[in-house]
């Protein structure tokens, strides 16, 4: 995990110095959950590529929902890195 985060966030970083051509949105669940989740398809300086991220209180965090239990993981990091967090 501490590979992909580092890369999801570099490509979230480009994403936002590119233009959005596409944002959809929608919920994931974790743990009974439900968290807002949204994927962007970016235009970048080599074609198209996609970004998605899982909100957590009011911040998005980036992750892969194609990789099993990557949003899951990003969500139990982001909860217990609040103040109070378990």
């Amino acid at each position: 995990m501490r590979l992909r985060y580092p890369i999801a966030l570099s490509l979230i970083i480009v994403a936002g110095c590119a233009p959005t051509s596409d944002v959809t949105y929608s919920t994931i669940t974790v743990n009974g959950e439900k968290y807002p989740f949204r994927t962007s398809t970016v235009d970048g300086p080599d074609g198209p590529f996609r970004s998605s991220g899982v909100k957590v209180r009011s911040q998005y965090h980036p992750c892969l929902p194609e990789s099993p239990g990557d949003c899951a993981a990003v969500v139990q990091y982001a909860e217990n890195q609040r103040p109070g967090g378990n």
